[in-house]
């Protein structure tokens, strides 16, 4: 599926991205968020490739997915070392003034639920949302997830950020016991 655009997705930018499928780059932000993609460079280098895509075009049409890749990769970047949790502010520092006032008629948002509650089903959205022809089953439309306020979701980032940052020598608020293996709707979803 990579390099050709269905729905809302994908249009990779020429980087080590672009060698995934779609699928594999979603599954590879899922794992680095469960700490179990591969060694700390193998991950950082997931995470640093997801913000400078973000950070090109924060405003564009397909931003969601980068910010929502950050969401599944919370856990990791409360604890990654070096300048993986600043490029990752920056870039949701990005997102939210390229999208300062957009408002919208939404009554509610995916972003207004914890992100336990998010992080099992965002990798399956994530692909619905790629692939228009995919049977939808989420809670929330289409439209609210693809919605211009995304800045919710970075917003969600840069508090997990702030508030590690502030505690260091505290156990990271978003680290999750990941049942092993973990089964993903999307294993089923392989184009």
């Amino acid at each position: 599926m990579s390099g050709v655009r269905r729905g809302h997705g994908p249009r990779l930018p020429d980087t080590a991205e672009e060698r995934l499928t779609y699928e594999q780059l979603v599954r590879s932000w899922s794992e680095t968020g469960q700490d179990h993609y591969g060694p700390d460079d193998v991950q950082d280098q997931v995470v640093l490739e997801c913000a400078r895509a973000l950070a090109d075009d924060p405003g564009g049409e397909l931003a969601y997915q980068r910010v929502f890749g950050f969401v599944l990769m919370l856990p990791y970047t409360e604890l990654a070392g070096g300048d993986v949790p600043l490029v990752v502010a920056d870039a949701a520092r990005a997102v939210r003034r390229e999208r300062v006032g957009q408002g919208c008629g939404h009554e509610g948002h995916p972003f207004d639920e914890q992100w336990e509650d998010l992080v099992d089903t965002l990798p399956d959205v994530l692909l619905m949302l790629a692939d228009d022809s995919t049977e939808w089953w989420e809670n929330h439309s289409r439209e609210q997830w693809l919605c211009p306020r995304v800045t919710g979701f970075a917003a969600m980032v840069l508090e997990a950020d702030r508030a590690f940052a502030v505690h260091r020598d505290r156990t990271p608020a978003l680290v999750v016991e990941w049942p092993t293996p973990r089964p993903l709707v999307y294993e089923f979803l392989r184009v």
